[in-house]
């Protein structure tokens, strides 16, 4: 359903959108379903969207069993923005070589456009390069999100979020909540 004909949809008619989730649904995702910038379980959100999702609660996943492919939950073209309230993105893994270090960065999602993610969780999400979670070189606001349980298996930065220098994110983290060596690192 949420990666479906509806999401399609949403993120090809030209419009600004917005997807109302199911009070604590989960939603687990089994395949690729965009491969810009690397594997991604969602279609890509692409140059000139806006699609907003109000997650009231649930969880998008990607599937633990075996067979299913190395993806991330969201890319985030440059020129698109990305709307998160009250949603846990859980599970991404994405692993390759530094050669290509956007494809294997961001275990949750890549931003190369806008993100703004209220009340959100990411957990257990898992890269080899940079940015257990979030991998960041677009524009990012967060306010009262929570990482945790994420990892960058390739490094000794077991980062929830990596940022490039020149850009940054805005807002509040709550406190407490980044396992495992640095919340943000810069690279």
């Amino acid at each position: 359903l949420l990666a479906g004909k509806s999401f399609r949809a949403t993120n090809t008619n030209g419009a600004s959108n917005t997807i109302n989730l199911a009070s604590n649904g989960t939603y687990t995702l089994t395949a690729v379903a965009g491969t810009t910038e690397g594997n991604s379980g969602l279609p890509v959100i692409a140059n000139g969207h806006i699609l907003t999702i109000n997650g009231n609660g649930s969880t998008i996943l990607r599937s633990g069993a075996q067979g299913t492919p190395e993806f991330r939950i969201f890319t985030v073209t440059a020129g698109a923005a990305l709307d998160l309230e009250g949603l846990t993105l859980s599970g991404g893994k994405v692993s390759g070589l530094d050669d290509v270090f956007v494809q294997s960065s961001g275990g949750a999602m890549v931003v190369l456009g806008t993100l703004t993610a209220n009340n959100c969780t990411f957990s257990g999400n898992t890269v080899t390069t940079s940015g257990g979670a979030i991998f960041n070189v677009g524009s990012a606001t967060f306010d009262q999100c929570i990482f945790t349980g994420n990892s960058n298996v390739g490094s000794d930065n077991n980062q929830g979020l990596a940022l490039t220098e020149a850009l940054g994110v805005e807002g509040r983290l709550a406190a407490d909540h980044a396992d495992g060596g640095e919340l943000c690192y810069l690279v």
